[in-house]
């Protein structure tokens, strides 16, 4: 699809009739120039926005009033694109995916603490090397099963998720990988997870005592890595029994 950008162009696209559309995704992936107004588009029969703007280096326009509420996947809209407006109003309570969605998106930090996400079954690198640093304390992220790399290399975003139900999930893997998270997960039912390699590798500025996950993770879970080069007094890996003590969950457990 070839998109001009004159006056008049921007006019007529907007104009369109995209209200059957099913799926918009890689629609303008990689495109450079591209600024045009589409705000009164009806994306309502939508079931994919995956990668639409991915490293889309031009757009940012108001899409606020979009009504995505079919929408099964934001895989990757975003990411690695220049988008920063307001879309706290989406209902996004359909979706079962968010990998990438903001993935290296440089920008974007809106408010999206009231968003539904109980579909979701991933959050796979959602925020992973972005500015994302707002209160998503309330998300109902009790339906995921991976947080892998959800925070991953994320410099700036350290709020309280400690109230997070993440009972259902089973991979945890390089979630906060180099990231600055600094909060007490000591009470998340992590009983479910299988793998938790790499969760807090390189996160210098985490030093939190996760000790009670001592008596939830399963026995045969995955831990390499867990705490290697973290601001934890303790990195060593924990130890298999992992509810035996002495042991390691960031902090020295006894």
């Amino acid at each position: 699809m070839v998109i001009m950008t004159t006056e008049d162009s921007i006019i007529i696209l907007n104009d369109w009739d995209v209200s059957s559309v099913t799926s918009f995704e890689d629609m303008f992936a990689g495109n450079t120039a591209f600024n045009g107004v589409i705000s009164d588009w009806d994306v309502s029969s939508a079931t994919t926005f995956e990668y639409m703007f991915f490293q889309n280096s031009a757009y940012d326009r108001e899409i606020g009033d979009w009504d995505v509420s079919s929408a099964t996947s934001f895989e990757g809209m975003f990411e690695g694109s220049v988008f920063d407006r307001d879309i706290s109003d989406w209902d996004v309570s359909s979706a079962g995916t968010f990998e990438y969605m903001f993935k290296e998106n440089s920008v974007f930090n809106g408010d999206i603490s009231n968003w539904n996400v109980g579909s979701a079954t991933s959050f796979e690198s959602m925020f992973e090397a972005s500015v994302f640093n707002r209160d998503i304390r309330d998300w109902d992220v009790s339906s995921a099963a991976t947080f892998e790399d959800m925070f991953e290399e994320n410099v700036v975003f350290n709020r309280d998720i400690g109230d997070w139900n993440v009972g259902s999930a089973t991979s945890f893997d390089y979630m906060f990988f180099v990231s600055a998270f600094n909060q007490d997960i000591s009470d998340w039912d992590v009983s479910s997870g299988t793998t938790f390699e790499g969760m807090f590798d390189s996160a210098l500025f985490f030093q939190q005592s996760l000790c009670p996950w001592g008596n939830k993770i399963l026995d045969d879970a995955s831990v390499e890595g867990m705490f290697i080069d973290s601001g934890c007094e303790n990195e060593r890996d924990p130890i298999s029994p992992f509810n035996e003590i002495p042991n390691s969950f960031c902090k020295t457990c006894l």
